[in-house]
C-alpha cells in the first residue's frame, strides 16, 4: 500500500510540475511582442507589417486557456489594410498551441485541421449567421513544436485549402482561403543555428540550456525584444523548473542503477567504483536504497532520499 501511495504522490507531483512549466510557457507566448513575431512569419496577411504594427493590431489581451475551443477563448487579431478610398478591417482568429511531444501517437497536422474546423464552426451566431456565411472569419492554428527531430527542425510549414480545377476551369471568384495550419518546428539547437529570426528567437526562449539571464540578454541584443515583467518571470520560472526536473531525473537514475547493482549483491565500494563518483556523493543514495531491502524498490528509495534531505 505504501508503494502505491508513493507512486501516486510522485505522479501528482510530476503532473503539477509539468502543469506549471506549461503555464509559464503559455504566459510567455501570450506576450503581444512574442505573438507578433510568430504572426509575422506565419500569417500571410501580416507578413509585410512591422512588429510594432502587428502588436497594435492584436485585439484586447490574448487569453490563455486549456478549455475546449470556443469563440470566447480564441486569440483574436485584427489587421487593418488600406484600400482606396477607405480602410477595410479584417479580423483573423488565431489559436497557438505549444507542443513538446512531436509524436503523441497521432498526426499533429490532423489535430490542427480539427482545431481550425472547431474555430470556424464556433463563429456561428457570433461572427456570422446561417443567413450570411460571407462574414466567416479566417482562422489559423499555429503549432510551436519544441522538441522536433533534427530532420524536421528549423522549418515552417503551412497546410491550407487550395483551388484545383479537375475538369474545366472554375472562373468565379470565391472565398475559400479560410483556414491554415502552420507548424513551426525547432529544437534545442535552433537558437544557435538561427535558420530564421523566428527560429532563433523561439529557440532562445524555450532552450533548456540557457539561463534566464542569458535568454533575456539574447532577446534584447539580437532580437530587440525587451522582455516585459511577466515574460521575464515566466522565463525565470521555466528555467528553475527545468533545472529542478533535470536534477530529479538525475537522482532517480542514480537510485535505479544502485538498485540493480544491490540486487546482484554488489558491495558499496564496488558500486561507487562502477558509478565513478565520490563515496560522499553516492552514500545518501545507497543508504536510501538499503532501506528498501530486500526488494530494492527504486520508487520507495527515491522517496526515502527526499525525506532524509528534508
Amino acid at each position: 500500500m505504501m508503494t502505491q501511495k508513493t507512486h501516486l504522490m510522485r505522479s501528482i507531483e510530476a503532473a503539477d510540475e509539468k502543469a506549471q512549466y506549461d503555464e509559464y510557457a503559455k504566459r510567455i507566448v501570450a506576450d503581444k511582442t512574442i505573438l507578433a513575431w510568430i504572426a509575422k512569419y506565419t500569417v500571410q496577411e501580416l507578413k509585410e507589417y512591422s512588429i510594432p504594427m502587428i502588436v497594435s493590431c492584436i485585439e484586447g489581451e490574448p487569453e490563455i486557456s486549456e478549455v475546449p475551443l470556443h469563440p470566447d477563448n480564441q486569440k483574436k487579431m485584427t489587421e487593418q489594410t488600406k484600400e482606396q478610398p477607405e480602410k477595410k478591417r479584417i479580423k483573423i482568429i488565431i489559436n497557438i498551441e505549444i507542443q513538446k511531444d512531436f509524436y503523441p501517437g497521432y498526426d499533429l497536422v490532423t489535430r490542427g485541421v480539427f482545431y481550425c474546423a472547431r474555430m470556424l464552426s464556433a463563429q456561428l451566431d457570433t461572427e456570422f449567421t446561417a443567413e450570411n456565411y460571407n462574414d466567416l472569419k479566417k482562422v489559423y492554428s499555429i503549432w510551436l513544436c519544441l522538441n522536433t527531430p533534427n530532420h524536421l527542425a528549423d522549418t515552417i510549414t503551412q497546410f491550407s485549402i487550395k483551388q484545383e480545377n479537375i475538369i474545366g476551369e472554375f472562373k468565379k471568384k470565391t472565398r475559400y482561403d479560410l483556414m491554415s495550419v502552420v507548424m513551426i518546428c525547432f529544437n534545442e539547437k535552433s537558437w544557435q543555428k538561427k535558420i530564421s529570426k523566428l527560429h532563433g528567437m523561439l529557440g532562445t526562449v524555450f532552450s533548456e540550456k540557457l539561463s534566464a539571464k542569458e535568454k533575456e540578454q539574447i532577446l534584447e541584443e539580437e532580437y530587440g525584444i525587451e522582455a516585459e515583467r511577466e515574460v521575464k518571470e515566466g522565463i525565470r520560472s521555466m528555467c528553475n523548473l527545468s533545472a529542478g526536473i533535470e536534477e530529479r531525473c538525475k537522482q532517480q537514475s542514480i537510485i535505479e542503477l544502485i538498485c540493480r547493482k544491490a540486487k546482484r549483491n554488489k558491495p558499496f565500494v564496488l558500486i561507487v567504483d562502477e558509478l565513478e563518483e565520490d563515496e560522499s556523493t553516492i552514500l545518501p543514495f545507497y543508504n536510501a536504497v538499503m532501506q528498501t531491502a530486500p526488494n530494492y524498490d527504486a520508487e520507495r528509495a527515491y522517496e526515502v532520499l527526499r525525506n532524509n534531505r528534508e
